[in-house]
């Protein structure tokens, strides 16, 4: 999650906001960290983990893969 720290607060709700499959969503400024809500029927949990991975091309493969899931389940309309 450290990788997060170079986006500002509103960028993060923003693009948390912008993902159907994700009922509702937290941001702790205190703890540095994010509770988020979600359909599992809709997003899988590794790719929910996969999201906040250190590892900045295991995240943005994941960006895709819940991208692709999103439209494929007929939620990103």
């Amino acid at each position: 999650m450290a990788h997060l720290a170079r986006f500002n607060a509103q960028e993060i709700e923003d693009g948390l906001a912008s993902v159907p499959a994700f009922k509702s969503y937290r941001l702790n400024h205190a703890t540095n960290s994010i509770l988020i809500e979600y359909d599992a029927s809709v997003v899988p949990p590794a790719v929910i983990n996969a999201l906040f991975s250190e590892a900045d091309a295991e995240a943005e493969k994941a960006c895709v893969a819940l991208g692709q899931l999103v439209e494929t389940n007929g939620v990103n309309r």
